[in-house]
């Protein structure tokens, strides 16, 4: 037999599979004997197929015709599960859980008994009975032409309601309109309260520069102001603003200043009648105040991270009807907007109120101040929903019942008024029911809620005074412990479409009870009579919370009288003064990066204490002791309370003019951050020396190392530097000075994580200080120069205002080495880390 072939149409349709006919063999056709050809059909399609068989030898050829119908796979379907949510149809596409040959259809042969289920093409959607909640099932077959399949069981789980008190935004909603409603009648009682202060000495306790002219002579201060920095004895510290606190910082990276995250401004005008040109009836004032305040709060494992801004305006008008009583009433205003993480979720506040006030003196140097007010506010919420993709809104109604009440001394001495206090703040704010609207099924009703406050506040307020060369200052210090007696955080929601069905609990995150309460300011007195005060406050509680903020007040005599007497004289009890360094920062590249750039604005705080020792004609001991606190706006990671201390030993060579002055110092500081990684201690040790070139220009240079250890080894660090300082005396007034610093040694860069930072780093971590930013602090060796330009303006003998320019350009001193760093493709070019940032600043001086 010569071949065995297979030939037609549907020829690759059919294959020999065996049989005992074979090629080679001797032909069996003309004998008598038989052989076989096995010969298996695979149809490809549905349909009559046809094909022949050949069979040849060498005398003859025979072809055997071949036939088969395709009937295809058979229809299978599959069981499957599907979870839907509650009140909700949910749609389940069939097409992997079913085979056979096409074309397939489906078809529901047994229904679910707690929903519908309907078929679409290849999908089923099922829809539960309305608030059904449990387990439920149906049946589905699978048919193509020539077959069906048997049926397949779909196993349903109808979801309970998700928990709203466990959703974030609404976590933080509820907790919002809490703190909102705290903050509204907050404002109202801090506006009337300064108003009762001003009223314990007959009026406003700043008193007008006309009243200071009469009490102590001409507003101006005695004599030309005396640098901050210039020492007694000839000994001069270097003229830079800021010098003595800090002769030579650790780090430019990780000493940056801080900004509050917490700032409020205050503008008040206040009038009263004192002359008998006014137009206001006998003993009657009229005053109107306003502040700004506003800040974060960090997430927790409930809530989102927050955002607030809050602004009030309070209006009076009050009669002293004796020496002992002062009535008063006024209205208040005040809104609120809150943002709730960054998808967009935020609540919205409006608020009015009336408030009584007055301020009793039941005998000399004491006081009784009591308010109580009420008010109505309004909030709009958007909340938004990701299953949904879209935001619920509301708007929730409520009223508040708020009041103070505050008694005290004042005991004024050689210019010192000391002023201990207590007060009490309660408040009452019930909001009404709302219905969200949007996002579907997952709107919810907020039902009727019931707030109350009560909190109590000891506290200390002490006061001096002494010229200036526009008027006076007085500045001040205040201390207050406080503890709140209530923390109520539970509101009760439910779906809407399930209003009379389950009710949630939603319990917002709670305020520490205790904190203390730290606060210094000036008024500050023109002799126009116009007054501006300032005062910065930083609250901390006994947990990990803390806030910051900047109040400003303007107060301005309307009526033309002359302000009563504040019965300060100024004061003389501080010879050896405190110096107090209040500040404002914007850095352009706060995280110290090549290309990523983080900006920020910037708050600090210092307050410091020096004493001179003498040890003999030409040597003495000055000794510096510090507290400070820092705290950024947007990147509060890098907030930080600091204290130290410096001593450095003198040797002056001679009492001439331009005898220079030669010192060793010693500086240590204890710094707690935000950051988890960064709090630790620094020290420098070093030498420095002074010098006058004339009686205009002083030069100032010193050469230090710097050492840092923290919680983490990236922010270990280690720096040697050099440094110089330029002072120029302008006749008129005022000091221009110029510096500049080279460090040879650590640095530390905060980016994103790239293969150029890895292959020059010593150590590197994910960087915690910039919230969800996914960046990593670098720490390497860099040469570092550092220029700075600034300006010392005096306003007197105590205070003086700076402003400076500086500017950093760090680079790495080692070339990049791609070899040890993880991931590194060959061929990649090397990168140039180098930073370069600009910050500017203003400093306002005091010593008191």
């Amino acid at each position: 037999m010569d071949a065995i072939t297979l030939s037609g149409a549907n020829a690759a349709e059919f294959t020999i599979t065996g049989g005992t006919c074979t090629t080679g063999a001797p032909s069996l056709l003309h004998d008598t004997g038989t052989c076989t050809i096995t010969v298996t059909f695979s149809p490809a399609t549905l349909g009559a197929k046809a094909a022949q068989i050949d069979v040849q030898t060498a005398a003859i050829t025979r072809t055997v015709p071949l036939t088969g119908t395709g009937t295809g796979a058979p229809a299978a379907a599959a069981a499957t599960t599907l979870s839907v949510q509650f009140n909700t149809a949910t749609a389940l596409n069939m097409a992997p859980f079913i085979s056979g040959a096409a074309p397939l259809s489906i078809a529901i042969t047994a229904a679910p008994a707690n929903g519908i289920a309907t078929v679409s093409g290849t999908s089923i959607t099922y829809t539960p009975n309305l608030n059904y909640v449990g387990a439920d099932a149906f049946s589905y077959q699978s048919s193509n032409a020539t077959t069906t399949s048997a049926p397949a069981v779909v196993t349903v789980t109808v979801q309970a309601r998700a928990d709203p008190g466990r959703d974030a935004n609404v976590v933080g909603l509820v907790g919002a309109q809490a703190q909102t409603a705290a903050r509204f009648s907050r404002a109202q009682i801090f506006n009337f309260q300064r108003r009762m202060e001003s009223l314990h000495r007959g009026g406003d306790a700043g008193q007008t520069a006309s009243a200071g002219a009469t009490a102590l002579g001409p507003g101006r201060g005695p004599g030309p102001f005396v640098r901050v920095g210039r020492e007694p004895g000839g000994l001069r510290e270097t003229g830079r603003a800021g010098a003595a606190a800090s002769p030579m910082a650790a780090s430019w990276v990780t000493s940056a200043l801080g900004a509050a995250a917490t700032r409020s401004l205050n503008l008040s005008y206040s009038s009263d009648r004192t002359g008998e040109s006014s137009l206001l009836p006998e003993g009657t004032g009229a005053w109107i105040g306003g502040n700004l305040h506003f800040g974060t709060r960090d997430a927790t494992g409930t809530t989102n991270s927050s955002r607030f801004s809050t602004d009030g305006v309070s209006a009076g008008v009050d009669r002293r009807f004796s020496d002992k009583l002062t009535l008063g009433l006024g209205l208040g205003y005040a809104r609120d907007r809150t943002d709730i993480g960054t998808d967009g979720t935020q609540s919205r506040s409006r608020g009015s109120s009336i408030a009584a006030y007055g301020s009793y003196a039941p005998r000399a140097n004491t006081f009784i101040d009591g308010l109580i007010g009420y008010g109505v506010l309004s909030t709009d919420t958007d909340r938004y929903v990701p299953a949904a993709n879209d935001y619920a809104r509301a708007n929730r109604k409520g009223d508040q019942l708020f009041g103070s009440l505050a008694a005290g001394i004042e005991h004024v001495k050689e210019g010192l008024l000391l002023s201990p206090y207590g007060r009490l703040d309660a408040g009452v704010t019930w909001l009404d029911q709302a219905v969200e609207t949007g996002a579907g099924t997952n709107a919810l009703a907020y039902f009727d809620q019931t707030l109350q406050t009560l909190q109590f506040s000891l506290g200390l307020r002490a006061e001096s005074r002494h010229a200036t060369s526009f008027g006076w200052a007085l500045p001040r210090l205040r201390m207050e412990l406080k503890h709140d007696f209530k923390d109520d955080r539970q509101a009760s929601v439910a779906y809407v479409d399930q209003f009379a069905g389950p009710r949630y609990s939603v319990t917002s995150p709670g305020v520490n009870r205790d904190s203390l309460l730290v606060g210094v300011g000036s008024d500050f007195v023109l002799q126009s009579g116009l007054k501006l005060s300032v005062d910065y406050q930083v609250e901390r509680t006994f947990g990990s919370d803390s806030s910051h903020a900047v109040r400003l007040w303007l107060a301005k005599e309307l009526d033309g009288g002359r302000g009563p007497q504040s019965g300060l004289s100024p004061s003389a009890l501080f010879a050896s003064p405190v110096r107090v360094e209040g500040g404002y920062a914007w850095d352009d590249n706060l995280n110290r990066g090549s290309s990523l750039k983080l900006s920020d604005h910037i708050y600090s705080l210092n307050i410091s204490k020096s004493a001179i020792l003498p040890v003999t004609s030409h040597t003495r001991v000055l000794v510096n002791g510090f507290v400070g606190g820092d705290k950024l706006y947007t990147y509060t990671g890098l907030d930080r309370y600091s204290g130290g201390g410096q001593a450095e030993f003198q040797y002056r060579t001679s009492g001439d003019f331009d005898a220079t002055t030669f010192g060793i110092f010693g500086r240590a500081v204890l710094d707690q951050y935000h950051s988890d990684l960064r709090t630790g201690y620094r020290y420098s040790v070093g030498v420095n020396a002074r010098q006058s070139l004339t009686d205009r220009i002083d030069l100032f240079g010193a050469l230090a190392g710097n050492w840092r250890h923290a919680d983490n080894v990236v922010f270990d660090a280690r720096d040697y530097a050099v440094r110089f300082n330029l002072d120029y005396s302008l006749s008129g007034g005022g000091t221009p000075y110029f510096g500049g610093e080279y460090r040879r040694g650590d640095t530390v860069s905060t980016g994103a994580q790239s293969i150029d930072n890895i292959a020059i780093a010593k150590a590197f971590v994910r960087d915690d200080a910039y919230g969800s930013n996914q960046l990593f602090a670098y720490r390497f060796d860099a040469r570092t120069a550092l220029w700075t330009l600034g300006y010392n303006l005096p306003l007197g003998p105590r205070d003086a205002i700076d402003f400076s320019w500086r500017h950093v350009r760090s680079s790495p001193t080692d070339l990049p080495n791609y070899a040890l760093a993880a991931g590194y493709v060959a061929g990649t070019p090397a990168g140039t880390p180098t930073y370069t940032a600009n910050q500017y600043s203003v400093v306002y001086l005091m010593r008191f």
